[in-house]
């Protein structure tokens, strides 16, 4: 057993003496190298400096061009908010001459359903189509046919057209409104 400790022992000196000889010739390479880089060391340190800078003048355009984004998303903002408004109010008074529009459609129905039917011709020959149109569109059947009857061919013509093409366009919006309807109805039923 001592000759076994005994070369570990003389093992052990032999590991310590190599590695010491070994750290102290590695060493004195490094000490040599980094007294002569001392030039590349500081040159490495001033471009690290130079890139941290450029860094930090990056950072702060980027913060400063947010900022300004921040801004203009908030303008952007505030004019959508005011044109949203304009288009409510127009949308309100749109709606308001319509209603006036219609009324007054219907006081001249009523006037022109009164009269004789070769008189309202002659007016309706000289009127607007679109007040024509809607005036006629109000007006019993029968009393429209005889005013068209006693009007210019190619103006009846016309005024018949865009009749035709009002009525049709009210019966496909009320069976959209009817079909909606129906699907709302056979929902709620499920």
């Amino acid at each position: 057993m001592w000759r076994i400790s005994t070369f570990f022992l003389a093992l052990s000196l032999g590991l310590g003496i190599w590695l010491v000889n070994e750290l102290s010739f590695f060493s004195t390479p490094l000490v040599m190298a980094s007294d002569k880089d001392d030039g590349s060391l500081s040159k490495l340190m001033q471009t690290l400096d130079e890139r941290s800078h450029a860094l930090d003048q990056r950072e702060a355009d980027i913060v400063r061009r947010e900022k300004a984004l921040s801004a203009k998303d908030t303008v952007f903002t505030q004019q959508v908010d005011r044109y949203e408004r304009i288009i409510s109010d127009l949308k309100a008074k749109l709606s308001v001459f319509a209603k006036e529009s219609s009324d007054r459609a219907t006081a001249f129905r009523q006037l022109y359903e009164k009269m004789d039917a070769k008189k309202a011709a002659q007016i309706f020959n000289e009127m607007d189509m679109g007040l024509a149109t809607e005036i006629l569109n109000g007006m019993k059947q029968d009393h429209a046919a005889e005013i068209l009857g006693d009007m210019d061919t190619v103006r009846a013509r016309q005024l018949t057209e865009r009749y035709l093409k009002r009525r049709m366009a009210s019966q496909t919006d009320s069976n959209q409104v009817n079909d909606v309807t129906k699907a709302q109805s056979k929902g709620g039923e499920k």
